[in-house]
Formats: C-alpha cells, sequence, structure tokens
C-alpha cells in the first residue's frame, strides 16, 4: 500500500466507515419493521449509557495488559450486560430506576484516584481496517438473513391478526414478568417457580422498563439484531484477542454467523440446517448466551496459560461471568466443564504438573458455578435430561433413511442406518470446524487454550449425542459449543496456513468462488427429490452435497499441489483450500436460505401464513390487554378462560390430554402474572411426560380443583366462584371471546372494565 493509501486507511473518519455502514444498514431494517425513530433513539441510549459505559469502566478495572480498543468495547458489552443481574435485584426491590447504576459508577470511578488512573491507562490498539470490514460484512450478512428469515414475518404490533412462532409468545411472557420481578416467576401459572434461564428476559424487561418502548417492539424488532451483532463482534475480537492470530476471530465469526450447513439446497435442508439461521432468533436464550461464553472462554484461557494477572482476573471476572453464563443458558457451563476435564487429561498425559494444576483449578470453577446455579435458578433438577445414546440420530434414520425400517432395532439395517446418518450429520455440521481435526498430529505441543476450546466442541456434540430431552434440548449443548468449536477450528487454521498476501487473497477468493458456483450448480444438477425407499439411495442422496464437496476439494488440492512443483501458488496450502471450499458451501446454504427460502425451513413465515389458527394474535385482544396492563399493579393477577394454544378443545371439557396447551398470550401481553394459562413449558410437564409418557404440551394440570374452579367460574360466573378465584390470589378476569365465543358475560358478578369485540376485562370482586 502506497503512503497515500496508508493515510486514508487510517483516517478517523475511513475507520468509521465499516461501523456506520452496519449501524445504518440496522437503522434501515427496524424502520422497514416498523420501529420508529424515537424508540431506536431510546434503545440506542440505553445500550450506549446503561450498558456500554459501566461494562467498559468495571473492565478496565479487573483486566490487565494491552488489547484492541474494539476488543475492549466488545467485553466491556459483556460486562455491563453481566452487572446487569446483582444492580437489577438490588435496584428493584429499592424501587429505584437503572437509570441511576451508570451514573454512580461514572461518579465512583471519577472520584477514585486509583480507578481513575486505572481507567484511563488502559493500552488500547487499533485493529487494520480490512479486518474492521471483513467483521461489518459478516454483520451485514447476518442481519440480511435474520431480516429474511424472522423480522420480516415478526411486526412489533399484530394488526388485525397476525400469527407469531409460538415460542416468542413465551418468551415476552417471562420478560413482562422479568420486567417487574426479581427474580421472575412462572407468569402462565401464578405461584409456580420458574426454573429456567431467564437471563436475556431481564435484559429484555428491563430495556423496556427503562425506555418505555413496547416489549413486543424490543423482541420483535430490536433485542435480536442487536444482541446478534454484538455475538459476532465478540467472537471475532475477543477470539483475535485470545488466540493470538488477528484473522482467526472473523474466521470464526464468519463459520458461525456467515457460512450455514454444508447441505446447499432445499433437499437437505432438514434435519441438519440451518442452525445458527433458526437458533438466533427462535431461541433467544442462546443467541444471549454468546456475548457471555466467549469472554469466559478467554478468561480460563488466560488462566491456563499462566498469564500475568490472570488469577486475579478469574475470580472477580470469570466466576461472575460463569455464574451469569449459567443463568443465560444451562448447556453451556456443562460443555466448559468438559473442555475443562478434557484438557485436564491431556495435562496429566503431557505430565505437565503446571498445567495440570491450572485445568483442575477452572474446573473446580466451572463446577462449583454450575453447581450454585442448579442449586439457585434450576430446583436442584436435571430438567428431563436423560441418558439415551444416539436417540435423535435414530429419529433422522427412522424420516430419512428406511421409512419401513425401526431404528430403535440392534439389526444390522438399523445399526447401518443410524450409523451413515450420524456420519453425514457430524460431516454436514461440524464440518466447518473441521480446523481441529489438525490438531491430532500435534497434540502433545498444542496450546492449553486451543486444547481446551476444542474439549468445549467435543462436550457438546457428545451431549448432543448421547441425551435425549422431552422437548429435543438436548440439542443446545451442541448449539452451545459451537461458536467455542468454531474458533478453535479458526484458530488451529491460520496457525497451520501460510500468511496471505493481497495476491495470494486473491487466488483463494476466485477458488472460493468458483467452488460455491460448481457446488450450487452440482447440486441442481443432481436433483431435489429425495428417494423414499432404498437404503443405499437414501444416504447416497444427503449426503450428495458431501460427495460434491470432496470431489471440489480433491480437484482444487490436486490443482495446488502441481502448482507447487512449478514454482506456483506457494501460499495457497491444501488446509487454505479445503477451508474455502467449505466457506464456499457453506455461504451457498446462507445465500439459498435468505434469499429463496426452501420450503419448510422459515418457521417464522409459515407461522405468518397461517393466521386463521387459534394461536394467532389478534389486534383487539392486545388492545385490551394492554389496557389492563395500564390500569393495573404490578403485582395484579389475571383469571382466563384461555388454556389451549391451537385446538379449540377446552381442558375442562373431556380427556385432558386433548388441549395443547402452549398457550401465553394472555401473560404476554398484559405483562401480569395469569392463574392459570397455558403450562406447557412449565418444568412439572417436561418431568410427567418422563414419568407418563403423554407429550409435555398434552399434560394434564397438576391442580385439577383449581382448574376447575377457574373454568367453572367463566362458564357459569357466581358469587361464590368469583370469591374461589379471589382467595386463589386472582384479581381480574380476561374472557377470551374468540377462544369461547359462547361463554356468557362475567356481569353483574365482575364489573367489565374494557372490551373489545375479541376480549373482555372484567375486576373481580375481591
Amino acid at each position: 500500500m502506497s503512503d497515500r493509501g496508508r493515510t486514508i486507511a487510517d483516517s478517523s473518519v475511513v475507520r468509521a466507515l465499516p461501523a456506520a455502514a452496519v449501524v445504518a444498514a440496522m437503522v434501515v431494517v427496524a424502520r422497514h419493521g416498523g420501529v420508529s425513530y424515537g424508540d431506536l433513539g431510546l434503545y440506542a441510549l440505553r445500550i450506549v449509557v446503561a450498558v456500554l459505559l459501566p461494562g467498559v469502566l468495571l473492565s478496565r478495572l479487573v483486566r490487565s495488559g494491552r488489547r484492541a480498543g474494539v476488543e475492549d468495547l466488545a467485553v466491556g458489552f459483556a460486562v455491563g450486560t453481566l452487572v446487569q443481574l446483582p444492580v437489577w435485584w438490588l435496584l428493584v426491590r429499592l424501587d429505584v430506576t437503572y437509570w441511576v447504576f451508570p451514573a454512580v459508577v461514572v461518579a465512583v470511578v471519577g472520584l477514585w484516584p486509583a480507578a481513575r488512573r486505572r481507567v484511563l491507562a488502559a493500552e488500547l490498539d487499533a485493529t487494520p481496517l480490512t479486518w474492521s470490514a471483513s467483521v461489518a460484512a459478516i454483520c451485514l450478512v447476518a442481519l440480511a438473513w435474520l431480516r429474511g428469515d424472522y423480522l420480516r414475518w415478526s411486526p412489533p404490533e399484530p394488526g388485525a391478526v397476525h400469527n407469531y412462532y409460538g415460542d416468542l409468545i413465551f418468551h415476552l411472557s417471562v420478560a413482562g414478568n422479568a420486567k417487574y420481578e426479581m427474580p421472575p416467576t412462572l407468569p402462565q401459572v401464578s405461584g409456580d417457580p420458574l426454573y429456567y434461564h431467564w437471563f436475556a428476559h431481564l435484559d429484555m424487561g428491563l430495556a423496556s422498563r427503562m425506555t418505555g418502548i413496547e416489549l413486543s417492539t424490543i423482541l420483535f424488532q430490536l433485542w435480536v439484531p442487536v444482541i446478534l451483532l454484538a455475538g459476532i463482534l465478540i467472537v471475532a475480537a475477543c477470539g483475535s484477542r485470545i488466540s493470538g492470530r488477528l484473522w482467526a476471530g472473523p474466521l470464526a465469526a464468519l463459520l458461525v454467523y456467515g457460512t450455514g450447513e454444508i447441505v446447499m439446497s432445499s433437499w437437505t435442508a432438514r434435519p441438519f440446517a440451518p442452525m445458527t439461521q433458526f437458533f438466533s432468533w427462535a431461541s433467544p436464550t442462546q443467541t444471549f448466551a454468546v456475548i457471555l461464553a466467549i469472554p469466559a472462554a478467554g478468561v480460563v484461557v488466560d488462566f491456563v496459560r499462566r498469564q500475568a494477572g490472570s488469577e486475579r482476573q478469574l475470580w472477580l471476572l470469570g466466576v461472575p461471568l460463569f455464574i451469569g453464563l449459567g443463568l443465560a443458558k444451562s448447556a453451556e457451563l456443562p460443555v466448559f466443564m468438559g473442555g475443562a476435564g478434557i484438557l485436564f487429561l491431556i495435562a496429566l498425559l503431557r505430565r505437565d504438573r503446571p498445567l495440570t494444576i491450572r485445568s483442575l483449578v477452572a474446573g473446580v470453577a466451572l463446577t462449583a458455578s454450575f453447581a450454585l446455579s442448579v442449586l439457585l435458578f434450576y430446583g436442584r433438577q436435571a430438567g428431563g435430561l436423560s441418558l439415551d445414546p444416539l436417540f435423535t440420530m435414530r429419529q433422522y434414520a427412522r424420516v430419512y433413511a428406511d421409512t419401513g425400517m425401526d431404528p430403535s432395532a440392534s439389526t444390522t439395517a438399523a445399526v447401518l442406518a443410524v450409523s451413515a446418518i450420524t456420519v453425514i450429520w457430524l460431516v454436514s455440521v461440524l464440518g466447518r470446524a473441521w480446523g481441529v481435526v489438525l490438531l491430532i498430529p500435534r497434540w502433545r505441543t498444542v496450546d492449553p487454550g486451543l486444547v481446551l476450546l476444542t474439549g468445549i466442541l467435543l462436550s457438546g456434540a457428545g451431549a448432543y449425542l448421547l441425551l435425549f430431552h422431552p422437548g429435543g434440548s438436548q440439542t443446545y449443548f451442541m448449539i452451545s459449543a459451537f461458536p467455542l468449536g468454531a474458533l478453535a477450528s479458526a484458530w488451529a487454521i491460520c496457525e497451520v496456513a501460510p500468511r496471505l498476501g493481497a495476491r495470494t487473497a486473491a487466488v483463494i477468493g476466485v477458488l472460493t468462488t468458483g467452488a460455491g458456483v460448481l457446488a450450487y450448480v452440482a447440486k441442481d444438477a443432481v436433483g431435489k427429490a429425495r428417494p423414499t425407499e432404498g437404503f443405499i439411495h437414501q444416504v447416497v442422496f444427503l449426503a450428495r452435497p458431501l460427495i460434491i464437496l470432496a470431489l471440489l476439494s480433491a480437484v482444487l488440492v490436486t490443482v495446488v499441489v502441481i502448482a507447487h512443483r512449478h514454482g506456483l501458488l506457494r501460499d495457497v496450502s491444501a488446509v487454505t483450500v479445503i477451508t474455502a471450499v467449505i466457506i464456499a458451501a457453506g455461504l451457498t446454504t446462507t445465500i439459498q436460505y435468505t434469499l429463496s427460502k426452501p420450503d419448510g425451513t422459515s418457521v417464522a413465515k409459515l407461522r405468518a401464513d397461517d393466521s386463521k389458527t387459534l394461536s394467532a394474535i389478534t389486534g383487539k385482544s392486545v388492545e385490551a390487554e394492554r389496557w389492563l396492563r395500564d390500569h393495573s399493579p404490578h403485582d395484579a393477577v389475571i383469571a382466563t378462560n384461555r388454556h389451549c394454544g391451537v385446538e379449540q378443545v377446552f381442558p375442562g371439557d373431556g380427556p385432558r390430554t386433548d388441549c395443547n396447551t402452549v398457550s401465553f398470550s394472555v401473560s404476554a401481553w398484559t405483562e401480569r402474572r395469569v392463574l392459570v394459562e397455558g403450562w406447557a413449558f412449565s418444568t412439572r410437564t417436561v418431568q410427567l411426560q418422563i414419568e407418563n409418557g403423554i407429550p409435555y404440551q398434552r399434560q394434564p394440570f397438576w391442580d385439577q380443583q383449581l382448574l376447575a374452579d377457574n373454568d367453572a367460574f367463566f362458564a357459569d360466573p357466581t358469587a361464590a366462584g368469583a370469591a374461589e378465584l379471589c382467595r386463589a390470589g386472582a384479581t381480574y378476569a380476561v374472557l377470551d371471546r374468540r377462544y369461547q365465543p359462547d361463554l356468557p358475560s362475567l356481569e353483574p358478578v365482575a364489573r367489565q372494565l374494557y372490551a373489545t369485540s375479541d376480549v373482555e376485562v372484567y375486576k373481580l370482586p375481591c
């Protein structure tokens, strides 16, 4: 680069362009989603003043050493998010606004000379413009698929009627409870504890309470993109710092957020894809956990490497991060513990006594944090997990390998089918983490941090393959481990790949583009219709993307080897070529997923298209329920006639298992606890499924007398019935006419406060 080019690249205006492009894109996407400029400004103010500012100041008090400015901001965001947990616990009891907290932090740091000197003495380095531009490009790709898959189909207001993805209404309900209660309880069944990872909901509820923005606007349009893009920045910035390789961070972010599974088309879109794209919005808790998991991994890596100040950092920053991580996602700490255990075993095999001791200490800190999380947040329960090796693979084999085969049988055909599906899944889903294979020949000398991250990946994949959960939650062990495994892969690749110049990078870009185009053309040429019989045909069909990529890799590696013999492409290695092919295949999946929407992948769109179902939300019901929210105390309890989310079959009208109890709309939009609404996601229902085999969505309510009293009042309102509800704690009643149009009015027993064509709101005579 010429001197003039370097001067331009080093200018503050040019350096700010990548970030400015991402912010501008976020504003455009949010405006298209129906968010006002006022709400955008308030949400941005809250992020900067209440999260970043105190987070950066507090993290600088604990951390030491030189670091990149962008990593300082990334960890500051994580710390600012983390401290919300204890601070809001205190402030909600004092009835003090959270806006006080950043002011207190700034005042303390400013007035305490030692703290002020430490904060101002932080040594920060600038990152190259190319690094910033690459991370910004990944952010834009992620924002594109998030808009196409989720934001577009999840308006902040339902309009006349809109059918949201059902789990999102549950998250909205819990966030509404966390807005006022600390710790939150199960809002759909008043008085029941919430044994759940609710840290993300606290973040949403606190944001709404601080800014006055509707929770639906926050969840459906603002929170997910902000947390998702923060995760990309944290993976990239912390990844570069942890690995000591500048480009390992962006490569890891690309592998997690930019490239999809190695499937490349709709004919294998299920069951293997899309992992990141779907779960980034369908499981907000998973997206939220990443922003704590990567800094937590950085603390452990520093400790096992014996970095200066790492002992102090482990206890002052690491343990709080571990506890917060345990509350952010219950699957996170177990995979960390598994990674620490594998590192401990490797240290023993290496006969490295200092590493053995440090890995043991880190494992003890993680295990103690996990035990504390289970004790405080999860009611000392396993949450329905049980050992059932290859359960998920057996189910995939039942559907995708041979429709007439029983994969649970121990026949040769069953074993072959499950084995084939497992291998295809491992390569298709975890192929992006292929770099960890490069560690095997040199396992005795590999950096302890790289061993830890690889161990976390192996623990997550192992838990997914060995465990069973009635709701399929064993998946989250693998998803929790994947960002850390992708970082391990990127780190390993950057260690062995030659240093890239501009010319070599251009060659690799051409190879990647060519491989992607060839893969895309090839996958259309081989057909899309899945065979319905013939074991070999079905397995080959599922493996076609992998066969195509293997052939492409073989051809390109052969070209590189021949070029090396002629003194050409010395900076392009076989590792580089294989990585380029995998990225090309993953980008092909992402592009198709974003633009063409293969059938059955856009779950949010499928729900939005089905607006006639009873689970759809109407504008009239939201209007009445919000009226009640605005005219009732925060601790009000509501009785409702609505319990079923889909079928119009009521729990009191026959077998209790006829009702799909995924119904959370009343508690979601009123932001109040409900005496008995839908109980599908209670911890009790999962445990009951294990005991009686009835799916958790259709489990009978455990307090039949309370349910009978509740439903009897709506069917035949009497003073005695109202008194029973009052004794149970209810003070208001919401009658959903759309759900049960023939029910009588609750007057004169209860006083009608508000009514629309869909919902009537009453005050009980308590």
